[in-house]
């Protein structure tokens, strides 16, 4: 940060992404609470030494340096609930993560970690002064044999996996498609069926007016016609179903009964309760 940009913020004051903490003599511990706010939003500045009206007023050298990392601790918000569960085994001393990652990583490594905060919050160990053990060029080669058949195994694995997939897949996909044509050819046939009854009607209805006019029943000509489309498309229906449909009543559906049966058109198959009339087409 640049001290052009140090006193822009100075001059802007506080906002949502600009906090200022005095820190005269030690960090405050809404410093901390600062930094997690930021950190749970899309970051910040946090100056240190500065009074919330932007004077700056300074800060000690030793502050700055957040003392040894050693022997940070810091305050767990529940102090009480949080000693409770360290003392029963279920949960460490808040902070020794932080503290074990410096002692050991020097111990191992020879220098301290380093931590990177950006979208990926980076930790990197180094391990350059690690002691390796020497190793034949005969387990060598055994170990890269190793390594090189694990991998040739798991393909084969992999592959065969993947041909059982692909031939369920396939076996799903026939399937389907069969179904739906299935489906397609039961259709056009019923369709197919339905508009040959249909011009068989048509044509029936035809005759029909054509009698029924010969015999100068035209007032009867419609009553008739209803009354025969109806037995046409099904013929189980009953003397109610048949004035349900028609909207005609009870005299005028027998009536038309009649008149179609005794010129021949339609005609009573099994016994008067469990019989159906017939279109005879």
């Amino acid at each position: 940060m640049t001290t052009k940009r140090i006193e822009e913020l100075l001059r802007n004051g506080e906002g949502l992404a600009v906090e200022f903490k005095r820190c005269s003599g030690r960090i405050e511990h809404d410093v901390f609470e600062s930094i997690c706010a930021f950190l749970n939003r899309f970051g910040g500045d946090l100056l240190l030494g500065v009074e919330d009206d932007g004077t700056v007023c300074g800060i000690k050298g030793d502050v700055v340096a957040l003392r040894n990392n050693m022997d940070f601790v810091p305050d767990p918000k529940n102090p009480i609930i949080a000693a409770f569960f360290r003392e029963i085994g279920y949960a460490d001393q808040l902070g020794s993560g932080v503290r074990n990652l410096f002692k050991y990583a020097k111990a191992y490594g020879g220098s301290l970690p380093r931590l990177t905060d950006g979208d990926v919050f980076l930790i990197e160990v180094s391990l350059k002064n690690l002691p390796v053990a020497p190793i034949s060029m005969e387990v060598a080669r055994k170990k890269d044999a190793k390594i090189v058949e694990k991998p040739r195994k798991t393909i084969e694995n992999e592959r065969k996996v993947a041909r059982k997939r692909d031939t369920e897949v396939a076996r799903k996909q026939d399937t389907e498609v069969a179904r739906k044509q299935d489906t397609e050819v039961a259709r056009k046939q019923d369709t197919e069926v339905a508009r040959k009854r249909d011009v068989k009607i048509a044509r029936r209805l035809k005759k029909v007016r054509q009698t029924l006019n010969r015999q100068g029943r035209a007032d009867s000509i419609e009553n008739a016609v209803a009354v025969f489309k109806c037995i046409a498309e099904d013929g189980g229906l009953s003397i109610p179903d048949i004035e349900q449909r028609t909207r005609l009543s009870n005299g005028s559906v027998k009536n038309a009964i009649r008149l179609l049966r005794v010129n021949g058109i339609i005609e009573r198959n099994g016994a008067k309760r469990n019989g159906r009339w017939v279109a005879l087409m």
